[in-house]
């Protein structure tokens, strides 16, 4: 190579390499601007509205959601009840039966002798 390519590639290299300094200068500073403009955005009280707003809402998005699931928690003891008092009925009307079963037996019993010596 000559003296003169060797300039030449070392121009380059230091082109380059300012290039590069000022890209991330410039990136640098506009990390820097974009945090000033969320930090202005975030501390305004139009965000803080908006903040609140969504607050607001997601609670009574979970308050709706607690809400239906005591519903459905309600509606199956409800149901679980009502089976109950059915069992309980069924169960009182057999034993009703069996009872009135019971009496018309011994009504007969102690009308037998009676029965059978006539």
């Amino acid at each position: 190579m000559l003296k003169s390519d060797f300039i030449r590639s070392d121009e380059l290299r230091s082109k380059h390499s300012i290039e590069n300094q000022t890209a991330a200068i410039v990136a640098l500073e506009v990390k820097r601007l974009a945090a000033e403009e969320v930090k202005k955005y975030t501390s305004g009280s139009e965000f803080q509205l908006m903040v609140e707003g969504l607050k607001r809402r997601e609670r009574e998005k979970i308050m709706a959601e607690v809400q239906e699931e005591i519903k459905r928690e309600k509606e199956a003891l409800l149901e679980l009840e009502r089976d109950q008092m059915k069992k309980e009925r069924d169960e009182k009307r057999r034993l009703e039966e069996i009872l009135a079963e019971n009496q018309r037996l011994i009504e007969v019993t102690k009308l037998a002798p009676y029965i059978s010596c006539s």
